[in-house]
């Protein structure tokens, strides 16, 4: 008799040990109407095909991206050639200058030769002139 209480009182502890769980759920239960749950589900459409949309365009934003980054390494290595070739550039353009400076240079003193040049030679000619004046009224007083 003793074991049949025993039985009993386990299996009655059982029993009750396994409705403990549905007295103490915290989890507390909800009724909606048909209406509030279509327009649950519109809703969770809705922000999925949003969610869908802004995966795709942040796909697209990030080829973008992607292609102005590559545009803009591309441009920085433009810029530093160009930067060599202006570089180089400005050294020949200095070179052309300080050659044009120079050939002004020669081309002053050249003219300054020439001018000297022809002060003497109108100096002889004149000279010339007076001998041959000077000659011509020697001449012609012998005559």
């Amino acid at each position: 008799m003793f074991r049949i209480v025993r039985v009993l009182c386990c299996t009655l502890l059982v029993a009750c040990l396994s409705f403990i769980p549905a007295l103490c759920s915290a989890e507390q239960l909800y009724q909606i109407t048909e209406t509030e749950l279509e327009r649950l589900d519109r809703n969770l459409t809705e922000l999925r095909n949003i969610n869908d949309r802004q995966r795709t365009e942040s796909a697209t934003l990030r080829k973008q991206l992607e292609a102005s980054l590559t545009q803009l390494t591309e441009a920085g290595k433009q810029s530093q050639m160009l930067k060599a070739q202006l570089g180089a550039l400005k050294l020949t353009l200095e070179g052309q200058e300080q050659s044009l400076q120079n050939a002004n240079r020669l081309l002053q003193q050249y003219e300054a030769e020439e001018r000297s040049r022809l002060r003497h030679s109108r100096w002889q000619r004149n000279i010339a002139y007076v001998i041959a004046a000077a000659a011509v009224y020697f001449a012609v007083r012998k005559t």
